[in-house]
């Protein structure tokens, strides 16, 4: 989509309008608030086989966003590694005067209803230690220890499972 096209291709999740953006509609919000960690400029990830981006909307401005890419996790991290079937959420951030109001809960949701549309079967992550109890709620499993990387606030790895998850995503 070019950009702002997606201002008509929004739908709720809840009382929150989500939808697909265009990945440059996002960086300055990354910006703000992935920060100390810098985002990549776009298009951040041009080697991923497929890849949508998603935004969330607070007075017709993108006020949370989130890449998911095609990408399998560490084999330890799951036994369902199967090729083109797992999603890897990258770079969501929220705004952080409207975190904890939902916004990347319904990113989530959007995208996960998305992956299944494409027969994914595990969505994972780096998420931030801070961000723990955010994809807990959301029935991910933390695997592994603390991971520390240059640059990047200390975080973990995340994984969900969706064969048999036929339930909406915890609200």
């Amino acid at each position: 989509m070019t950009s702002n096209a997606w201002r008509a291709h929004r739908v709720h999740v809840g009382s929150i309008d989500v939808g697909f953006i265009d990945e440059a509609d996002a960086f300055a919000l990354r910006q703000i608030a992935l920060a100390p960690a810098k985002p990549r400029k776009p298009p951040a990830y041009p080697t991923a086989v497929d890849q949508f981006h998603v935004g969330a909307f607070g007075d017709g401005e993108i006020v949370s966003a989130a890449t998911f890419m095609i990408e399998n996790p560490d084999p330890e991290d799951t036994q369902m590694s199967l090729p083109l079937r797992c999603w890897r959420i990258r770079a969501m951030a929220t705004l952080a005067p409207l975190r904890r109001r939902g916004y990347a809960s319904a990113i989530l949701a959007y995208g996960i209803h998305e992956i299944r549309k494409r027969q994914g079967v595990v969505v994972w992550c780096n998420g931030r230690v801070t961000a723990a109890s955010f994809y807990e709620h959301h029935r991910f499993r933390r695997v592994r220890g603390i991971r520390h990387a240059p640059n990047v606030p200390d975080h973990f790895r995340f994984v969900r499972e969706l064969v048999d998850d036929n339930v909406a995503p915890a609200s």
